[in-house]
């Protein structure tokens, strides 16, 4: 069985059926142009919905000297958007050795894990979705997300709490609310969707908070722009945020103590208090050696002779004075 994959949730006639039988009819008249040498279907009819302000989303993979031709002016077919036979198509060109070479951002590989391969007659584009399509960044990925968006909703408009500035305070949640729905996708194991399908394909995910609809509207609702309404968005964030966090330390046999976003911390503090001292190559390998020079590491932690030893009686006396609050639930953590 094909695992479940996020799907548009839209309360209007689906008229996909329609668009894919109208590319069924021209798709001829694309896979026979000279230098083409492959073609995907992508876009939103590859994920299974279309209507009357959809175009039908194309890829049309070229030979390296078909693609100097046809962007120096020559092509046999306009690119980009384009009416077909009175229906409005969208006609992307990719280089098929760069295609099969190069690496795949996180938007291309959330689209291109939708393709659908249409015209593939020596198998390369077959063989570049084996080799380049990775599996979802997963859990690992929505520690980073879930600081993200902490550090705005939680920091940032506090600053704006506390100067009074409603409006910016109110800017400053609408961006926390892009990681948030990220670090939802995260922990579902899903790749991170481009911001135009975002919220619509949150919402057919197999694991999401509850009333996750309802408190999402809540959360971008900036009411009448009042303070007060600051403070209401920010505990609606606030609670969708505690949620997500949960769900992600439930999924994980880590047992961790700490909040998500503070995992890396936790394990690279607990590791140095376990092993007093690592090697610097194996310490950079498995956490980077940025790390040493933020807190606590910075206050606990030495680097001599190419590995890094820790500080006992530093870590022992260290007190909440010492560090960022952030850092000291770490430490209190690891010394538990």
């Amino acid at each position: 069985m094909e695992p479940h994959r996020p799907t548009p949730t839209i309360d209007h006639p689906n008229d996909a059926q329609r668009l894919r039988d109208h590319l069924e009819a021209t798709r001829q008249q694309f896979e026979s142009l000279p230098d083409v040498v492959g073609v995907t279907l992508n876009g939103g009819l590859s994920r299974g919905y279309g209507d009357e302000l959809s175009e039908i989303d194309l890829t049309l993979y070229l030979s390296a000297d078909g693609y100097e031709t046809w962007t120096s002016g020559r092509a046999p077919v306009p690119i980009g958007i384009t009416v077909v036979d009175d229906q409005l198509y969208d006609i992307e060109i990719e280089r098929i050795d760069t295609f099969e070479s190069e690496t795949w951002s996180d938007t291309e590989q959330w689209d291109r894990s939708y393709a659908e391969i249409l015209y593939d007659p020596e198998g390369r584009l077959a063989a570049a979705f084996d080799d380049h399509l990775e599996p979802p960044p997963g859990l690992d990925h929505a520690e980073g997300l879930l600081f993200d968006c902490w550090w705005h909703f939680r920091l940032t408009t506090a600053c704006w709490i506390r100067r009074g500035d409603a409006l910016q305070a109110h800017y400053v949640l609408d961006n926390a609310i892009g990681p948030l729905v990220e670090s939802l996708f995260a922990v579902n194991e899903e790749y991170l969707p481009h911001e135009k399908w975002l919220v619509n394909l949150s919402r057919s995910l197999d694991w999401r908070p509850d009333d996750w609809g309802t408190r999402l509207q809540s959360a971008m609702s900036t009411g009448d722009g009042s303070m007060e309404t600051v403070h209401e968005r920010r505990g609606v964030i606030a609670a969708l945020w505690d949620d997500i966090d949960r769900y992600a330390r439930d999924q994980s046999d880590d047992g961790l103590p700490v909040r998500w976003m503070q995992r890396t911390f936790y394990r690279a503090l607990s590791h140095l208090v376990e092993a007093e001292r690592i090697p610097l190559e194996a310490w950079d390998e498995a956490y980077g050696s940025r790390l040493l020079s933020m807190d606590p590491f910075a206050a606990v932690a030495t680097v001599e002779a190419e590995t890094v030893t820790l500080d006992a009686t530093a870590l022992a006396d260290l007190t909440a004075d010492d560090v960022y609050e952030w850092h000291y639930q770490v430490v209190e953590a690891v010394r538990a």
